[in-house]
This record gives C-alpha cells, sequence and structure tokens, in this order.
C-alpha cells in the first residue's frame, strides 16, 4: 500500500519544493523487499527516478568525505525497534519519505552540495546499473584524495574569500575576527539564525544515539551480570559434585590402609 506524506499539521511542508518525493513502493528482490521512493526534480526536466534508503545513506557519506569543513544535513534515523517489519509500517514508512524529501531539499537549496557530481548523479542517473557504478567510482575517488588536495579544495572551493596564507595565518585570522564580531551585517545574522536549528538537530541526534549507545551497554552490563550469576551457580554445582566424590574416595583409601594394615 502506498503511504501518504504526512500533513503540514503533523510535521509542517514547504509550499515551494524543487524536489518531491511523489510515492513510495515495495520491490521484492531475491531474498528480501524493500522500500523505493519515487523522486521528482523539477530542475531535471521533471524526470522521475527511484532510489532506495542505502542510496541516501552513500550520498550523506561521499558529501561529508568530499565537504569535510560543512556541516551535511542529516539523514532520517534507521529502524530502531529492531522489527525488520517495522520498517515496511506505512506511518514509519510516511515520516521516513518525508525526512528524505526534505534532506535532499536541504541540499538543493545549498549553492555548493548541490553541484557536486554525487547530488548529480544521485538526481539524475536513471539507470540503476549505471548508478551502482558511479557510487563506487565517485567514492573511490574521494578517498583517493591526498592531504593537499584536500586542503587546496577546502582553500579554493569552500572558501574562496578567506586567503590561506601559512606565512600569515595569524594576521589573517586577527584581521579577520573583529569584522566578524564587530560588523556583522542583517545578512550574516540571518545566516547564523538558519544554521542555528541546524546544529540544534544534529546535538539532538546525537544525544538520541548517545542515549541508545548507554542502553546498549545497560543491557550489555545486566547480560555480563546474569553470566557471572550464572557461571557462580555452575561452580558451586561443580564443588558440589567435587565434594561428594571427595566423600566416597576417603572410603577406598581406608579401606586400602585396612589392608595395608592386615598385610603388616
Amino acid at each position: 500500500k502506498m503511504s501518504e506524506l504526512p500533513t503540514s499539521t503533523d510535521v509542517g511542508t514547504d509550499s515551494a519544493l524543487d524536489i518531491r518525493i511523489i510515492d513510495t513502493e515495495d520491490v521484492k528482490a531475491t531474498l528480501f523487499k524493500h522500500t523505493v521512493y519515487i523522486i521528482e526534480h523539477t530542475t531535471h526536466n521533471n524526470i522521475t527516478i527511484t532510489r532506495r534508503y542505502n542510496d541516501f545513506k552513500w550520498l550523506h557519506n561521499v558529501l561529508s568525505i568530499q565537504f569535510l569543513c560543512m556541516f551535511i544535513p542529516p539523514l532520517p534515523p534507521t529502524n530502531k525497534t529492531g522489527d525488520v517489519l517495522h520498517k515496511f509500517d506505512p506511518n514509519f514508512v510516511s515520516q521516513r519519505r518525508y525526512d528524505l524529501q526534505r534532506f535532499l531539499n536541504r541540499i538543493s537549496s545549498h549553492k555548493l552540495l548541490s553541484a557536486s557530481e554525487s547530488f548529480e548523479v544521485f538526481m539524475s542517473q536513471i539507470s540503476r546499473n549505471r548508478f551502482d557504478e558511479q557510487q563506487k567510482t565517485i567514492r573511490d575517488k574521494l578517498l583517493a584524495r591526498n592531504e593537499t588536495e584536500i586542503a587546496g579544495f577546502i582553500s579554493t572551493v569552500c572558501y574562496p574569500h578567506l586567503q590561506f596564507n601559512q606565512q600569515h595565518a595569524y594576521e589573517n585570522l586577527s584581521d579577520h575576527i573583529p569584522s566578524l564580531t564587530e560588523q556583522e551585517t542583517d545578512e550574516e545574522h540571518a545566516m547564523y539564525m538558519e544554521h542555528i536549528p541546524r546544529v540544534r538537530e544534529v546535538y539532538i541526534r546525537c544525544e538520541e544515539r548517545l542515549n541508545k549507545i548507554n542502553a546498549f551497554a545497560r543491557n550489555i552490563f545486566q547480560i555480563q551480570t546474569h553470566l557471572v550469576d550464572e557461571m557462580g551457580t555452575f561452580n558451586e554445582c561443580l564443588y558440589a559434585l567435587h565434594d561428594i566424590e571427595t566423600k566416597e574416595r576417603p572410603s577406598c583409601i581406608h579401606m586400602a590402609g585396612d589392608d595395608d594394615k592386615d598385610d603388616n
């Protein structure tokens, strides 16, 4: 069954979205089935593509590798229940569909992220086999960069307005700090106000993951405590068995001692 997006009263919507996930579909593979998201992009001649959640994870991963110095919008969390069937629940799919659509539009609205090769391939490649090949090629190319290439990319592409001169780094830094603190414009203030909720969202996601890790650690501790108790019980049984065997042995030893006395 096709799921519907949450309404504006549920989670809020943007009436001017460039990218829309217009539907979802469950696809049966050889062993398992998965959900694909049908995406429509108005700036790519209204082409329609299908992507699964793992494709979104790839996009987030390669953007994080390429733009080390930038904030990458977070993905919606994975299935937290551990129940395989839960990820096909209509409510879960609907919420994830909305979150993934928001993720894509946040990237599309960013000047550098939207111009990246990975995003262009994600939004335009229709062939599944070709897309899989390009995924590997792009990731391998990014991972093969050396430190000089990464630094050059950051200085020339990410922050071209800053002068990265190692010899005068301290002077340049001291020149920029007053201008950022004393001459902050309305545009910069608006930018800060836009990014603060995003930073807060990252911290919320981190807190959720840390709470989950903490819960796992507590469960592991309880399991280990239970194992220690069980091992203690098992050892007691072994000691009891040893005591039984020990109690039987003296009679044999005693009988052997009596026989020795008789021989004497």
